[in-house]
């Protein structure tokens, strides 16, 4: 065994200390080693001259800056950071520059004092322009206010805004003077692009001394100046930037400084009556008002003040008030406010930004007697122009839970049933929570129905007279509970109401809410709600062997020779795990009276080749299906007949083409509405009315065109994709066409519209309204109007070819987003009348105008006396009738003048003895019974029908006995003639 040393061990512990402690300076030097660049940003340029530019920027580190100049958008040059550069910190670092003329590029570098080089920075040094200042004071004359021009931008000099940090612009400068009279006063500017919205701006500048100071910048199209002092004051009516050019429109006028809204209120003696309709111009009393909202914020608006007294009568009542823009879409707001002991509040206030010229609407319930005060205003301080206003009281709506008013119900509604019914008219508003939980308030009638199981349930809903936004709800009863099944809100935008569909699942009880989108919808609507219990629960397939047959009492037949189907009056299939009929390659489908087919698992028809579809008169064919309700290997055509189809897939799916010919084609779906995936085929519609609310493309073709002639086409695809999207050429030939998409309102190869009535949006800023390939030779025909995306109008009247920009619509550099065209009416030269009116209706099947006011020689009745016949003393005379002497319409009946030396048989309860003693009054006359042939008799009613019973039997006998007299003279005289 060997000896052991400890002080060996010792010795190696020490002796490894000693090197760990050596390599110690190594490792912190290790760490200290700089391998960061420096990071560079931009600070300002400033473009003094043609010759003379300064730079900033910043370094995140100290070192060396180096730069080297380039000619704009040139290659980027090599920057040599070997010399001594410019020492540099970490504040703002300025580069003086001696240039030559034009726009340049500086390209800088920062070198640490590790040796670590940046990434160049790049700074774009603009061409030479004077500041409005140096244009500020080239001005020699001032502009007299009120001014009103129009300006294009770019025509003349670019200038920069010496606060702008490099900002450039084109501008109009003017200079304008401010007397002491006119302190406290507004200066109003408003200057926005003429034909489309232009990213424009004002600033606003004052003589201060020999200095010239920035006051405000706006960069928006309007903007409002206190003036506090007189003296000079300048103005930059410029684009944002420098790209900004274009026909802009300018508004300078002084008014008053704004007065409070509640000192105006306090101003007002007279009340006003309830109801009451008038229009007014929306600033023409040249005064702002100031307010705040309920969120403290502060509006200064033009406004018409109105005071309105409430009784205790009218306590619990609701106030009714709209204002909109009468000829122009002007945004409206509505203010209310309340008098609590001197003290004015604001009870509510509507402003929904009714950017589509709707106006606005409130519904005030009126919580107390006393004194409320009403602003009908502007939506801000520059919305001008002729509006309209209506006021009334009514009784406040009774609001409750739908559910406790399904649960109110006795009775059951029989199906079928078809009737009108104004919503609002039972002022009831109901509640209740949608399928996302979130509550709506609307105006409903509620119905109750009992159901067999598996019965296809058909409910449409739309206003009659008027586009209201409707609404279908559908609840089911289950062990005492109402839970919602299902509700129908497409938003339908183009006034066609809502419709559904529904397989219902069990036997029972369920409830219909046939509702408003909202609690401002009211008005007539129509109601059509149908019921179908399905005679067959399996598919019946046709291409298997053998096929079936039907029995007794089915209501279809099968011819194998022709391979088709008839279908019926009263049909009805529901099958709940198939395709609902399978047909083979060249079958058709006849369509008898009205028929119904659901799926609640695959197709509702499925054809293994091409197929027809054809009805006759009154034929109607819906489907119900899970996926498509129509899907074909080959051609489908459907001809004169009447199909509704609610899918959760394709409506038509064909691979090969679609032909829907004189028929009424109604479909909502979730994806597209007519498909046709064929190269070379396409979607052809002919003299027939289609209607599609689709969640993905209304009409799609792969490879085919589209033709639409002669036919109504409305297409809803707003909740996604394009309207019309044709990989071939899209061709509409008269008729209608109305269509509002997320997407693409139209796509295709090339479009070509010609003598079509036409509405066409798009919804989403970020898509075109139209898409072509090949634009050549696309025009709107007729006269149009168009629109942008807020609904403001860009141009009207007939197609230039400037508007066409590439595959789609712009005006000047403005994109379109909607197309309407201009009806051009055929006014009937008959009058029509009410009571206090006439116009001339327009035969124009698409006439848009839907107001008798707007119609052509809307006005009121005026008076004139005629038929009118003076008594005599043997015979009666006649008052006459009041007419109206433009259209003849009879507004009040004459009455009879007794002849004034009649006398009458004093036993005579029918009138006086005396002929001068007064008649009397409540006992009518009859002036059309016969008399002396001297005596006057009462003319005809012109507002009367032409035929029909008048219930006057002295008038009957009168006429037959001058028929008896006509007939003998006539014989007499035919017997007089073969006498000779």
């Amino acid at each position: 065994m060997h000896e052991k040393h400890p002080w060996k061990r010792l010795l190696s512990v020490l002796i490894c200390g000693v090197m760990l402690l050596g390599l110690l300076p190594t490792a912190a030097l290790a760490d200290e080693i700089d391998t960061d660049a420096p990071v560079l940003s931009f600070d300002s340029v400033n473009r003094g001259s043609d010759t003379a530019a300064t730079v900033g920027f910043l370094s995140n580190e100290a070192g060396t800056y180096y730069f080297a100049v380039a000619e704009a958008d040139g290659a980027a040059p090599t920057i040599d950071t070997t010399g001594t550069g410019t020492a540099c910190d970490t504040s703002v670092q300025t580069i003086s520059l001696t240039l030559t003329a034009g726009a340049k590029d500086l390209y800088i570098v920062v070198k640490d004092a590790a040796g670590n080089v940046s990434e160049p920075l790049k700074v774009r040094i603009p061409e030479y322009a004077p500041t409005v200042i140096d244009g500020f004071r080239a001005l020699a004359d001032a502009t007299t206010l009120p001014a009103s021009f129009d300006y294009t931008l770019g025509t003349e000099t670019l200038y920069s805004i010496p606060e702008g940090g490099g900002l450039f612009v084109y501008a109009k400068l003017l200079k304008v003077q401010v007397s002491e009279e006119d302190v406290g006063s507004q200066l109003n500017i408003s200057f926005a692009g003429k034909n489309g919205s232009l990213a424009t701006g004002i600033v606003i500048y004052r003589q201060n001394g020999e200095s010239i100071e920035l006051m405000n910048v706006s960069g928006s199209g309007s903007y409002v100046q206190e003036l506090t002092n007189a003296g000079t004051y300048y103005i930059a009516l410029c684009g944002q930037d420098e790209t900004v050019t274009g026909l802009c429109h300018a508004e300078l006028f002084l008014s008053p400084a704004p007065v409070s809204m509640i000192d105006g209120f306090q101003a007002l003696e007279d009340a006003t009556e309830l109801p009451a309709s008038f229009d007014y111009t929306l600033g023409s009393d040249n005064i702002l008002y100031s307010a705040l909202d309920g969120s403290g914020n502060t509006h200064v608006v033009s406004a018409k003040l109105l005071k309105v007294q409430i009784s205790e009568e009218d306590v619990g009542s609701q106030l009714n008030i709209g204002f909109a823009g009468k000829t122009e879409d002007i945004d409206t707001t509505v203010w209310v406010f309340q008098d609590n002991g001197g003290t004015i509040t604001l009870l509510e206030r509507q402003d929904n930004d009714n950017l589509n010229g709707e106006g606005e609407y409130a519904a005030v319930a009126l919580p107390d007697a006393g004194t409320y005060y009403i602003a009908l205003a502007s939506h801000c301080d520059n919305e001008r122009g002729l509006c309209q206003a209506e006021l009334s009281l009514s009784l406040a709506p009774v609001t409750m839970g739908m559910i406790e008013g399904f649960q109110a119900l006795t009775e059951t509604t029989e199906l079928p049933s078809s009737f009108d019914y104004t919503l609002g008219s039972d002022n009831i508003l109901y509640t209740a929570l949608d399928e996302n939980g979130d509550e709506c308030v609307v105006f409903a009638k509620l119905l109750k129905v009992e159901m067999e199981e598996n019965a296809i349930l058909n409910i449409s809903f739309a206003g009659k007279t008027a586009d209201i936004d409707t609404t279908v709800w559908l609840f089911r009863e289950s062990d005492g509970t109402i839970t919602l099944l299902e509700r129908q809100d497409n938003d339908n935008l183009n006034g066609y109401g809502e419709s559904a569909a529904v397989v219902l699942p069990d036997a029972g009880t369920y409830y219909i809410a046939l509702a408003s989108h909202c609690e401002n919808e009211r008005g007539l609507c129509s109601a059509e709600i149908s019921a179908m219990n399905p005679q067959r629960f399996d598919c019946l397939d046709f291409t298997a062997d053998p096929v079936p047959e039907p029995e007794e009492g089915d209501k279809w037949s099968w011819d194998p020779e022709s391979k088709t189907l008839t279908l019926k009056d009263g049909f009805s299939l529901y099958c709940a795990d198939d395709d609902a009929i399978r047909l083979p390659d060249g079958a058709a489908i006849v369509v008898e009276g009205s028929a119904q087919i659901a799926s609640a698992y695959d197709d509702g028809i499925e054809a293994n080749g091409a197929l027809t579809i054809k009805g006759g008169e009154n034929a109607r064919l819906t489907i119900s299906a899970y996926d498509d309700g129509i899907t074909a290997d080959g051609d489908v055509l459907i001809e004169d007949c009447g199909l509704k189809l609610d899918t959760g897939d394709i409506g038509v799916c064909a691979y090969g083409g679609i032909t829907v010919s004189g028929s009424d084609l109604d479909i909502t779906c979730e994806d597209e509405g007519l498909y046709s995936d064929k190269t070379g085929t396409g979607v052809t519609i002919f003299g027939s009315n289609v209607r599609i609310t689709a969640g993905e493309e209304g009409i799609q073709t792969y490879g085919g065109d589209i033709l639409i002639s002669g036919s109504d086409v409305n297409i809803d695809t707003t909740s996604d994709e394009e309207g019309i999207h044709a990989s071939g050429n899209l061709t509409v030939r008269g008729g209608r066409l109305v269509v509002a998409a997320l997407e693409n309102a139209l796509e295709a190869s090339s479009i070509s519209l010609a003598d079509v009535v036409f509405d066409i949006r798009t919804m989403d800023s970020g898509y075109d309204m139209l898409d072509m390939d090949d634009p050549e030779g696309f025009c709107l025909p007729g006269a149009f109007r168009l629109y942008d995306i807020d609904g403001n109008l860009l141009y009207e009247g007939e197609w230039t070819d400037d508007l066409l920009n590439g595959g789609t619509l712009y005006v000047d550099n403005t994109p379109v987003f909607r197309a309407v065209s201009i009806c051009q009416h055929n006014w009937s030269d008959t009058w029509e009348s009410n009571a206090t009116h006439h116009w001339h209706e327009c035969s124009g099947a698409y006439c848009d105008i839907k107001e008798n006011e707007d119609k052509d020689g809307y006005g009121a009745h005026e008076e004139q006396i005629i038929n009118a016949v003076s008594a005599t003393e043997t015979t009666d005379g006649y008052t006459g009738d009041t007419a109206c002497k433009i259209c003849g319409y009879l507004i009040a009946q004459g009455t009879v003048i007794p002849a004034t030396g009649k006398t009458t048989d004093p036993t005579d309860p029918t009138g006086p003895t005396d002929p001068s003693a007064p008649t009397d009054p409540s006992v009518p006359t009859d002036p059309s019974a016969p008399t002396d042939p001297a005596e006057p008799t009462k003319p005809a009613d012109p507002n009367a029908p032409a035929t029909g019973d008048s219930s006057n039997p002295l008038l009957w006998i009168g006429l037959i006995l001058v028929s008896c007299v006509g007939i003998a003279g006539i014989a007499l005289f035919s017997g007089k003639k073969r006498a000779r």
